[in-house]
């Protein structure tokens, strides 16, 4: 993505007497980096596990088909997440202005127009970030991981065997790390913020925005290599994640000095 297709699309989303105090790019590398640290803990908790329970199967055969396909199904779920989300990121810029902090995801349709009129933008679709909608989405899935921790903890009472539980404590921490490297905690203010797609010239822009009134907290954490991952974590609109930014000292200092109201 060209700078200047940025510059079109924040030509259109700044409001009048609104000015750029911050803007910045996420490190595609470092974000890649972070994804497959993530992959590898589930893939060699899944195989230590996987070989745990076929030493203790009476019938290894009936386990064996079903570990491969675990392990097919989380390596092609890896490889993916590191295809589209760098692939996002690349398309993606953060900025802070002297009103509010937001991200543009921008990326082009396929046929490019040549008299585009970058001036104005149409509203395709409002996705919404309701609590509701949050626990909807996130705790069954949190429930279904609670269960399996609770039935293995339980099977290793009974018959401790060290791959199980090297297998468990790697997936365990493939499943924390979200948690703690995105903010993923199933928390209602750590839930994605509203985000508004509207297309604009040939482009199609993803938007999610914040007043500097309505920021309650700003979380940042050193990152993979010089990057930070920043949080903006809103009063109740939830939470707008910078992910591996190249620098965190300007939008700390800038959002400390900004008036909030």
């Amino acid at each position: 993505m060209e700078e200047k297709d940025f510059d079109y699309a924040l030509k259109a989303e700044l409001e009048p007497g609104e000015q750029i105090v911050w803007r910045a790019r996420p490190n595609t590398d470092a974000m890649r980096g972070s994804i497959l640290s993530v992959t590898v803990l589930w893939l060699c908790g899944l195989f230590m596990m996987g070989a745990g329970l076929m030493r203790n199967a009476a019938d290894d055969s009936q386990v064996l088909p079903g570990m491969i396909g675990l392990l097919l199904l989380v390596a092609i779920a890896g490889i993916l997440e590191m295809i589209i989300i760098p692939k996002r990121s690349g398309r993606t810029m953060y900025i802070l202005t002297n009103m509010r902090i937001f991200s543009l995801c921008v990326t082009r349709r396929l046929v490019h127009q040549e008299d585009a009129d970058y001036q104005h933008k149409e509203i395709v679709r409002v996705t919404r970030s309701s609590v509701a909608s949050f626990y909807a989405s996130n705790i069954p899935a949190q429930l279904m991981f609670v269960i399996l921790a609770w039935d293995i903890i339980g099977s290793l009472m009974r018959s401790f065997d060290t791959f199980i539980t090297v297998g468990f404590a790697l997936t365990l921490l493939g499943w924390m790390q979200p948690w703690l490297q995105d903010m993923r905690m199933p928390l209602p203010k750590f839930r994605d913020a509203q985000r508004t797609f509207y297309n604009i010239g040939d482009m199609f822009v993803f938007l999610e925005s914040f007043s500097l009134s309505e920021i309650a907290e700003f979380i940042y954490r050193k990152g993979r290599g010089q990057t930070f991952n920043a949080f903006v974590i809103s009063k109740s609109r939830g939470c707008i994640r910078m992910k591996a930014i190249p620098e965190i000292e300007t939008v700390k200092s800038a959002l400390a000095e900004l008036p909030k109201s």
